[in-house]
C-alpha cells in the first residue's frame, strides 16, 4: 500500500475511530456501566489524549458513578483543554467531531456548573472559597451566587466571633467583594 493511501485511509477513519470509542463511552456512561466506559475513554486515549481526558471528565462527573468526583473531574476537563490547545488545526478539528454533540467548552462549563451548584448546596465558607479562587471565569451568574454566599457566610462567622480581630479579618480576606448583609 502506498504512503498516500495509507494517509488518506489514516485520515478517513481517524476520527470515525476516535468518535466511535468516545461515543461507547458516553454510551457505557448512560448504561451505568462505569468500568465500560472508562475503559472505552482509556482506550481512546492511545490515539488521542485529549480526547480521554475528556471523557474521564465526564465520567467522573457521573452523578451515580462510584468513583464520582468533581474534583478530578475538573482536573481531566482542564488537562484535556490544555492537551486540546496544543494539538494541530486538523486534529483538533477531528477531536471536535469526535466530542459531538459535546465541545471542550461545553464540558467544562458542565464540571464548572456541577461544581458551583454542590459547593453552594453545601454552605461551607472554606469549600466556596476553594471553589472560588481555583475557578476564576465560571459562569457568572454562579460566580456571583457563589460570591454573595461565601460573602454572608464570612460575615456570619465574623458576627459569631464579635470582635475587632474577627471583623479585621472578614475585611482584609473580602473587602474587595464583601457585600451588606
Amino acid at each position: 500500500m502506498s504512503n498516500p493511501t495509507r494517509y488518506l485511509l489514516f485520515t478517513l477513519f481517524f476520527p470515525l475511530t476516535l468518535h466511535s470509542q468516545y461515543e461507547s463511552g458516553v454510551n457505557a456512561l448512560k448504561a451505568q456501566q462505569y468500568a465500560e466506559a472508562r475503559a472505552f475513554f482509556q482506550k481512546a486515549g492511545v490515539k488521542s489524549p485529549a480526547l480521554e481526558k475528556f471523557g474521564l471528565a465526564r465520567y467522573f462527573a457521573a452523578k451515580e458513578n462510584p468513583e464520582f468526583n468533581l474534583d478530578s473531574a475538573y482536573a481531566y476537563v482542564l488537562s484535556g483543554e490544555q492537551a486540546y490547545r496544543k494539538l494541530e488545526d486538523r486534529k483538533k478539528e477531528n477531536l471536535k467531531e469526535a466530542l459531538k454533540p459535546d465541545s471542550p467548552i461545553r464540558i467544562k462549563r458542565e464540571i464548572e456548573k456541577m461544581c458551583f451548584n454542590e459547593a453552594i448546596e453545601r454552605k461551607n465558607l472554606q469549600e466556596l472559597d476553594r471553589l472560588l479562587s481555583t475557578i476564576k471565569n465560571g459562569p457568572a451568574d454562579q460566580v456571583g451566587t457563589a460570591t454573595a454566599l461565601r460573602d454572608q457566610l464570612a460575615f456570619e462567622a465574623a458576627a459569631a466571633q464579635n470582635t475587632m480581630a474577627g471583623f479585621d479579618e472578614l475585611l482584609s480576606k473580602y473587602g474587595p467583594s464583601l457585600r451588606a448583609t
